[in-house]
């Protein structure tokens, strides 16, 4: 865990008071593309065809030219799971969910919990897919197709083993790292990693051996409280990154250390 400072953290406590909703994650049915609806795949390509001017190094439209319509946080659905490391993308999107007074419910034909809000005068929708980690991807290509949302304006919360615990990154492509919800997003939005990641840390065990106790137990009291410090940095940020200040956002949450409990 990084060296901490003394600051006044909100008491969010939105580990130590997990809700118990396991109405919030219905059985799921295989999706089909809804009428008049196009696959993701046609939607890539359209947005492909505007990529001369304006693009980064993987090809996609600059995120601050293409600012975020859906935040996707990543995690494994039911109550033996609330509140784990592996969690923490839910926990992200639940807490901005809650800060905007936004009410998340079941939308079976997207496999998850929606909502929505207007953050900066833009209309932002949120997604807790219900699918177990590893079939992530067939609830963000549902969502995106249906609202045509190109991957460019996707952001992916999720939980980050290679930094320290109550760290933050925020990033534009790249690769799954190993991540398996990361991996089957790219494989469901037909091999596009240009979405936009939000990376919580939760520090590494030491041995990959550990790993995956690891990722799927809770943390103790100091990593809940840099856990849940990080998370009340990376809400209060949204509103300027969804205004497009992305290098903005992206130093301020760089810059981030979690105060001292």
């Amino acid at each position: 865990m990084p060296s901490c400072r003394k600051a006044i953290v909100p008491e969010a406590g939105f580990l130590r008071n997990w809700p118990e909703d396991r109405a919030g994650f219905p059985a799921c049915r295989r999706l089909s593309v809804p009428p008049g609806r196009q696959p993701y795949s046609s939607i890539r390509a359209a947005g492909q065809q505007k990529k001369s001017r304006g693009q980064n190094s993987v090809g996609a439209a600059r995120p601050e030219e293409s600012t975020v319509a859906l935040i996707v946080g990543l995690g494994n659905p039911g109550p033996a799971y609330e509140g784990t490391r592996h969690n923490a993308g839910f926990l992200f999107v639940r807490e901005l969910a809650r800060t905007m007074g936004a009410d998340l419910r079941a939308e079976p034909r997207f496999h998850g919990l929606v909502a929505s809000a207007l953050i900066e005068a833009r209309p932002i929708r949120f997604l807790l897919p219900t699918r177990f980690m590893n079939k992530s991807g067939l609830s963000v290509a549902a969502l995106a197709n249906f609202y045509r949302i190109p991957a460019p304006r996707i952001l992916v919360a999720h939980d980050e083993l290679d930094i320290p615990v109550g760290t933050l990154r925020l990033k534009q492509g790249g690769g799954h790292g190993g991540h398996n919800g990361l991996r089957d997003i790219i494989s469901c939005l037909g091999n596009d990693r240009t979405f936009c990641r939000l990376r919580i840390g939760i520090g590494h065990p030491g041995s990959s051996d550990l790993v995956t106790n690891y990722v799927l137990s809770r943390p103790g009291k100091a990593d809940s409280y840099a856990l849940e410090a990080s998370i009340t940095e990376a809400v209060s940020v949204l509103p300027d990154l969804i205004a497009g200040h992305w290098d903005r956002s992206q130093q301020r949450l760089h810059s981030f250390s979690p105060p001292c409990p």
